[in-house]
């Protein structure tokens, strides 16, 4: 692998900081800021009617919400623990399986060693299989255990090599 330098490592965790951090931050509290003080206060209640004679809920909001504080902490109390929920179902319920694949299609590291991979377990099963018949010439008329073993190693690695798992 290349020796990478100085500047290209800060560039790189320049640009991590910035994309996943501090734009972030800056959007989401460009959306409350959207939220409260263009959508909220800038709606006129009539003046002189009370909350129910008015009707309308961005009134009622206003009510609720007289400053913005309340309108944070509000939104991080709720907001908070639902996307916690929301994050958890996309990557353990959802999209994993989608993650990983992009990540093994768009990184030539992953798809280098799973490349390597495949080939030292076809490489094993071409030995497994010699083993399995040399072992069966010798015991044609004995149980063997051994056998058995090297059989049910040849089955498990037949199985990952069509992309199963391993139990």
């Amino acid at each position: 692998m290349k020796k990478t330098g100085i500047f290209s490592m800060a560039w790189f965790y320049f640009r991590t900081g910035y994309s996943f951090y501090f734009v972030f931050l800056v959007s989401g509290l460009n959306a409350l800021m959207i939220a409260y003080f263009v959508v909220i206060l800038g709606t006129t209640c009539e003046a002189g009617k009370s909350l129910e004679e008015s009707g309308d809920i961005l009134c009622i909001i206003r009510w609720i919400f007289p400053n913005f504080g309340y309108f944070v902490l509000f939104t991080l109390a709720v907001g908070g623990p639902l996307l916690v929920v929301v994050g958890y179902w996309h990557h353990a319920k959802n999209q994993l399986g989608t993650h990983a694949q992009v990540d093994w299609k768009s990184n030539p590291y992953y798809f280098q060693l799973i490349g390597h991979n495949k080939i030292i377990f076809q490489i094993l099963n071409e030995l497994l299989e010699d083993m399995i018949e040399k072992r069966k010439i010798k015991s044609i008329l004995k149980e063997d255990a051994r056998l058995k073993e090297l059989e049910n190693m040849k089955k498990d690695i037949d199985s990952l090599l069509k992309g199963g798992t391993y139990e």
